[in-house]
């Protein structure tokens, strides 16, 4: 007889929880908005805890909330309810109970779990890598909400000996705090003894009293595991690290998607736009509608693309969206964007692209590694972009991405993650 949950709150994470797990081993919501009793999602139905209490079930109630959990937790109390479990603590049990474990095992934390597309295509990214490099080893997956504010169930399935990576991207530092920067420091808390390297990031600091504040918080944190190696992914984010953390500490290692290689589609149409619609932009509205317009005068098809993965989908079945996402890239004949990982889908399938700069520098950073792939323009505004537009239009030529410049990068993150470096 399959066990079946009663899980309390039905947001984001609830709806992801409930997923991972199953749908068949839920069999009630327990949520406090009532404008949600009596509904039902995915034939589940979500009632009150009063409710709840009324049907006299006898079920493990998983807290799926993410906010006001000591209320949640009180309330459970006042009505007598004290085995309740928090969701990290159900998932491992349903992960990781019977997992066969090898000797060598690589932990890669902080694995995307929201919405973002290009965070998404990291972690394909990182699982390519790991399968290239370390085929011996097992690797176990443990997805950002894992690592949260609840995470201290992790120390009762990690090893002294096994190895821990936390994903890569663009969250170090307090740009973004929750699922970021708050969850790198909670990893290395919690496992100080423990070799643990961080993936390729950008780190950013705002220039005013909360980032000094923070930067200073980092540091005291980041100096507490001396098995701590932080990669870099761009110049400016290496050399700030390198006086934060010690240059000793640092590696300048590309975006992991650097990696990765597509074959040239034939049958190119159309322009691709995808601009940010999020606190890192710094495209004016004006640019906007001006390439925009620009591109209708000249009577060219455009489509647009959101890097943002709306559906709410398990673990195993990201993939098939962000090879959609690549897929839509790949039959264009330009793309047009502001979205880091965007111009790096356009540079792995040799994809015209034209690309502006973020609130953080990491596209700039970034593209400075692209030099020697003349498919990629970086443009800082947007006569410059109306130029190559043009450029790019007028023309019918095929282009290939050059992966070899990159290629010691990852031999040598393959080393720093195994220990190997001199």
């Amino acid at each position: 007889m399959i066990e079946k949950y009663a899980i309390f709150g039905i947001g984001y994470v609830g709806k992801w929880f409930v997923l991972e797990i199953g749908i068949e081993k839920v069999g009630i919501i327990i949520d406090n908005n009532e404008n949600l009793w009596g509904q039902k999602w995915n034939d589940i139905l979500i009632v009150s805890l009063e409710q709840y209490l009324a049907m006299k079930q006898s079920r493990e109630i998983v807290i799926t909330a993410v906010k006001n959990i000591d209320s949640i937790c009180a309330q459970l109390t006042e009505h007598g309810i004290e085995n309740y479990f928090f969701y990290p603590e159900i998932w491992l049990r349903h992960k990781l109970k019977d997992f066969n474990r090898k000797e060598k095992t690589i932990f890669l934390m902080n694995v995307h779990s929201y919405t973002n597309g290009g965070d998404r295509f990291i972690t394909y990214a990182e699982k390519f890598f790991l399968n290239q490099y370390f085929s011996d080893y097992q690797i176990i997956l443990i997805p950002a909400f894992i690592c949260g504010e609840r995470s201290v169930c992790l120390q009762s399935y990690i090893r002294k000996e096994d190895i821990l990576l936390i994903s890569g991207g663009g969250y170090l530092g307090n740009l973004w705090m929750e699922n970021g920067e708050q969850n790198v420091r909670r990893i290395i808390e919690s496992f100080p003894e423990n070799r643990i390297v961080i993936m390729p990031q950008t780190l950013y600091f705002t220039d005013d009293k909360d980032g000094e504040t923070e930067k200073k918080r980092s540091v005291e944190i980041y100096k507490k595991n001396k098995n701590l190696i932080i990669c870099l992914r761009d110049e400016r984010s290496f050399a700030l690290a390198g006086v934060l953390f010690g240059e000793n500490r640092c590696e300048y290692i590309p975006d992991m998607t650097f990696c990765l290689s597509f074959s040239e589609k034939q049958n190119r149409k159309d322009v691709l736009v995808c601009f940010r619609e999020d606190k890192e932009s710094i495209l004016t509205t004006a640019e906007r509608r001006k390439i925009l317009c620009s591109l209708d005068e000249w009577e060219v098809n455009c489509r647009q693309m959101k890097m943002e993965i709306p559906e709410l989908v398990s673990e195993e079945s990201v993939d098939t969206l962000i090879l959609k996402k690549i897929e839509a890239v790949q039959s264009s004949r330009l793309v047009i964007t502001d979205r880091l990982h965007c111009m790096m889908m356009c540079l792995v399938t040799g994809t015209p692209c034209i690309v502006f700069d973020n609130l953080s520098g990491k596209i700039k950073g970034t593209y400075a590694l692209c030099g020697n792939n003349a498919h990629i323009k970086y443009v800082e505004n947007g006569m410059q972009a109306m130029k190559w537009i043009k450029d790019f239009l007028s023309e019918d030529k095929r282009y290939q991405y050059n992966a070899e410049p990159v290629n010691d990068w990852f031999q040598k993150l393959k080393e720093v993650i195994a220990g190997e470096q001199n």
